[in-house]
C-alpha cells in the first residue's frame, strides 16, 4: 500500500505532502467545512477523500497508513488518540401515514415488529451496528431488509412504503423536497436518552507530526464554532 506522507480520514491527501482524508458515515460536506481554516491557512495542502469504514481506517492509523482520520468513533478502549468532533442525533423514518408518524418519539421496544431498510454504504454499516445493538439491549431481534443502494436512497424505499430506516438527523436537508413530503421523522427514546452516532479524529498516540498537530488544532477551532 502506498505511503502517505501525511493522512487524514474522512481520510487526506496533499500537494506538496499529500493528505488522504477517508470518511465512513460523514454528513455530506461536513468534513469539508471543518477543514476549510486548514485550507485557507495552509495552502500547500491539498484534499484527496475517499470513504471507509470505522474498523479499516482505524486498522490503517494503527499501521501507520494514514495519520488521522475523522470517522465515527470507535470504543474509548482503542490504542489510538481521540479528540472529539460533534454527534448526530438518530432518528427513524417512517412513510407518511404510517402509524408512528403521529408519535412525538418512539421507544426500541415499539420498533420491534417493523421491517428496517439498511443501505450497503459506510453509513448503512454504521446504522446496521447501532440498530442491532440497541434493539439487543431492549431485548428484541429486528427485522432487517439490506439493500445494494446509499443511505440516502434508502428512504425513497420508505417513501414507497417498503418499510423504516434509520438517519443521522444532519443527513435530512440532503433529501428532495418531494421526498420529505413523503416521510416523517421521528425522535427514539430509551433509558439512555436519544441514540446518536460520535464523530471525531483518530491518530496515532506515539507519532504527531507539526503538519497534522496543526490540523488537529484546526478541527479543534471549528468544533468550538459549531
Amino acid at each position: 500500500m502506498e505511503r502517505f506522507t501525511e493522512l487524514i480520514p474522512i481520510g487526506l491527501e496533499v500537494i506538496c505532502k499529500c493528505y488522504p482524508i477517508l470518511e465512513s458515515c460523514i454528513p455530506p460536506g461536513r468534513a469539508s467545512a471543518l477543514l476549510e481554516p486548514s485550507r485557507h491557512h495552509q495552502p500547500d495542502i491539498a484534499f484527496r477523500y475517499r470513504e471507509g469504514t470505522c474498523e479499516f481506517l482505524s486498522h490503517l492509523v494503527e499501521m501507520d497508513f494514514l495519520d488521522m482520520a475523522i470517522t465515527t468513533l470507535p470504543s474509548m478502549d482503542t490504542v489510538l488518540a481521540i479528540t472529539p468532533l460533534w454527534s448526530d442525533r438518530i432518528v427513524v423514518v417512517v412513510p407518511v401515514g404510517h402509524f408512528l408518524a403521529d408519535r412525538p418519539s418512539v421507544r426500541w421496544t415499539v420498533l420491534a415488529g417493523e421491517t428496517f431498510l439498511i443501505g450497503t454504504d459506510n453509513a448503512g454499516h454504521e446504522l446496521h451496528t447501532l440498530l442491532k445493538r440497541r434493539m439487543t439491549q431492549a431485548g428484541a431481534h429486528p427485522i432487517i431488509h439490506h439493500h445494494d443502494i446509499g443511505s440516502l436512497r434508502v428512504i425513497a424505499l420508505v417513501a414507497n412504503g417498503e418499510g423504516i430506516a434509520l438517519l443521522p438527523d444532519a443527513w435530512l436537508a440532503f433529501l428532495p423536497d418531494a421526498m420529505k413530503k413523503q416521510i416523517v421523522a421521528v425522535d427514539i427514546v430509551d433509558g439512555d436518552g436519544r441514540p446518536h452516532l460520535d464523530y471525531g479524529v483518530i491518530s496515532r498516540r506515539d507519532r504527531c507530526s507539526p503538519v497534522t498537530r496543526r490540523i488537529l488544532t484546526a478541527l479543534e477551532d471549528a468544533r468550538r464554532a459549531l
